[in-house]
């Protein structure tokens, strides 16, 4: 038994998924068997998985039958069971699963002489790759997941499926969605969900109009050696970052601490360029918080910022009396799952202007006529100051 790497044909997603740590546990589910006389082989299932084709209203005799639709809901069925979602009554997982895994954490390959096939895993019984036993002709279940993960690796998502209707006379082809449940990996900056797959040993050839079908009623010769591509479905995740702004000394007016209103705009981009305004914008914002005393303030926090991108902080506005130490803080790498944060200073400057409280605009503009973001204001109440 070996196993390639996965991939969708991107060099940057194959590159990010190799950094997911992903690992295969494989399950015997049933041993087959040669039927006498007939080009057929008969299924009998293992424990825990004895009543898998009846969860479909099937039975290993209507194998010939299946569709890549009904190989589809039985790989999902066996996933359910292999992931430990059904229950006995005494809540531990199903009995005899620890003895149908043949295989955990099998590691993908990183071999550079395999670089164009890391888009396939390969179990079989012929011309294995593997020091081990070759695998005996039965039905097995792959499961990929992220080793880094323990045993919090399943869960359940909405995922869109290719399936065929008929309509009246003729069969369409349809979009749906459904939640089912998955097995996941992880990224610095993706989650990615693999469905459980289901493998005929031996199997037939893949029709080359439905991807992943390994159908036993597909034409051709038996294959001992099947092969399968790993095509995950994949989401961003996530980080936040914390704005934290230190007053070091405080404007008072005839004795009265004044409200002060500081203004920050906030721009992620993803991209490998020295350059930040040469990169992807991934994310922007502007917000505003008010202070009414020195020292460190409480942070304002901004979620949903995509992991891996580089965040730039500006102090667009430092209130009517203060000036920043530094106006901007860059070079910030948003890492999913954490909080990052951007710390400014700013001093009291002596001028004593009265008031606070501005109604800002701020709009962005890119482009070769935009200049970034810029702001309006009214309602400024200006009071006088002294140099």
């Amino acid at each position: 038994m070996y196993a390639y790497g996965a991939d969708s044909g991107d060099e940057a997603y194959r590159e990010d998924l190799r950094g997911a740590k992903v690992v295969l546990d494989v399950y015997k589910v049933a041993e087959a068997e040669k039927i006498q006389g007939v080009d057929s082989y008969t299924y009998k299932l293992l424990p825990p998985f004895e009543d898998l084709f009846e969860s479909l209203g099937k039975s290993e005799e209507d194998k010939l039958e299946f569709t890549s639709e009904d190989w589809r809901r039985l790989s999902l069925a066996a996933g359910e069971i292999a992931f430990g979602w059904k229950l006995e009554e005494n809540g531990t997982k199903p009995g005899g699963l620890e003895s149908a895994l043949i295989d955990k954490a099998l590691p993908l390959c990183t071999d550079p002489q395999m670089e164009s096939s890391v888009d396939k895993f390969e179990i079989g019984i012929q011309n294995s790759m593997n020091d081990s036993e070759p695998l005996a002709c039965g039905l097995y279940l792959v499961v990929a997941r992220g080793s880094d993960l323990g045993e919090d690796y399943a869960e359940r998502v909405t995922m869109k499926f290719k399936v065929k209707e008929k309509n009246g006379e003729t069969e369409e082809e349809v979009v749906k969605e459904e939640e089912v449940l998955v097995s996941s990996a992880n990224s610095s900056t993706y989650r990615y969900h693999f469905m459980p797959e289901l493998i005929s040993i031996p199997g037939k050839p893949e029709d080359e109009n439905v991807v992943g079908d390994h159908n036993t009623a597909n034409p051709g010769e038996w294959i001992y050696n099947m092969a399968a591509t790993l095509k995950p479905e994949r989401e961003q995740r996530f980080g936040s970052l914390n704005i934290v702004k230190t007053l070091s000394s405080y404007e008072t007016a005839e004795g009265v601490q004044e409200p002060v209103t500081f203004v920050f705009s906030i721009e992620a981009r993803m991209g490998d360029d020295p350059a930040f305004e040469n990169n992807e914008l991934v994310y922007s914002n502007v917000v505003s918080v008010t202070y009414t005393g020195p020292g460190r303030g409480e942070p304002v926090t901004l979620d949903r910022i995509p992991a891996g991108a580089r965040v730039k902080v500006t102090e667009v506005y430092s209130g009517s009396s203060y000036t920043a130490e530094y106006d901007s803080v860059d070079g910030i790498v948003i890492a999913a799952d954490t909080v990052a944060e951007a710390e400014f200073t700013n001093v009291y400057n002596g001028r004593n202007r009265k008031g606070y409280g501005i109604n800002n605009h701020f709009s962005y503009e890119e482009g070769e006529d935009g200049n970034g973001w810029s702001w309006e204001h009214s309602d400024w109440t200006w009071g006088p100051w002294e140099e």
